[in-house]
């Protein structure tokens, strides 16, 4: 019995000595709960303040942006209006303004272009890319550019060159099938040659407001090569009079020089003013 009574005792003494230190590991627990979680609420506030001054930053760069754009824009409408040429302010600006149909451009590489296309024999073109993101890509959209210009306009001169033949070696009857043919070899071989012979003359490059690439270039066709490249083809398949097709063809492209190097002289002298 008596040992009974001392088991009863020591176990009470025991629950007595580890309540309290129950009670303080709950308290110690309870505080360091709420201490994680203020920090846990502080770093969200932080994270919530930083994302909205990213945000505020990004929607102020944006609508900066926007007003240079605007505010560009609306030089250029205002000098159309008064009639007169969007010019390079920097290196980095380039616009072209279309005024009564005609392009007027200035740009890098402008003075090769006029010079290479006052040279008899030759047609020029002038290529231009923006808003590339290297200098390559730049490059080749530019070459792309100005090479589809040269193609179409030295096409349409073959194709008027090719009119004029077929009325004067056909009948009326037969004139219409000649020229068909004859076209359609021409187009096919002159656009063959002209990528085969073109040459780039000038190429610069530039950086515009928004840190992508531009690229210039000036390029030029030896039109007689194309010419003969064209009659060379075609007589293994039409009968043609070679004499006959190159004068034609000649007096074509001589007209069409004139009227290209003279409406480029005006666009020079309007740049200039």
């Amino acid at each position: 019995m008596k040992k009974i009574m001392l088991f009863a005792t020591i176990v009470a003494m025991s629950i007595a000595v580890a309540m309290p230190a129950q009670a303080q590991s709950r308290k110690e627990k309870k505080a360091a709960a709420k201490a994680q979680w203020e920090m846990e609420q502080k770093q969200k506030a932080e994270e919530a303040a930083l994302l909205h001054e990213l945000k505020m930053d990004s929607l102020k760069k944006a609508k900066q942006a926007r007003e240079e754009d605007e505010a560009w824009e609306k030089e250029l409408k205002n000098q159309k209006r008064e009639g007169q040429l969007a010019k390079i302010k920097s290196k980095n600006q380039m616009e072209q303004v279309m005024e009564g149909g005609v392009q007027l451009i200035y740009t890098p590489c402008m003075d090769e272009f006029i010079a290479l296309n006052k040279v008899k024999g030759q047609m020029a073109a002038q290529g231009i890319s923006s808003g590339q993101p290297t200098q390559e890509s730049a490059e080749l959209n530019a070459n792309r550019v100005g090479l589809s210009d040269l193609t179409t306009r030295l096409l349409g001169v073959i194709k008027n060159g090719v009119e004029q033949y077929s009325k004067d070696t056909s009948t009326p009857d037969k004139q219409r099938s000649v020229e068909a043919q004859l076209e359609g070899l021409a187009m096919s071989i002159g656009e063959k040659a002209i990528n085969k012979l073109f040459v780039v003359d000038c190429r610069q490059f530039g950086k515009d407001r928004y840190n992508n690439y531009v690229c210039y270039e000036a390029l030029y066709v030896p039109v007689e090569e194309v010419v003969e490249a064209i009659m060379d083809e075609a007589v293994k398949k039409v009968d043609i009079d070679k004499a006959l097709f190159r004068k034609r063809m000649q007096a074509e492209l001589d007209a069409n020089a004139a009227k290209e190097n003279a409406s480029l002289q005006q666009q020079r002298a309007e740049i200039e003013e």
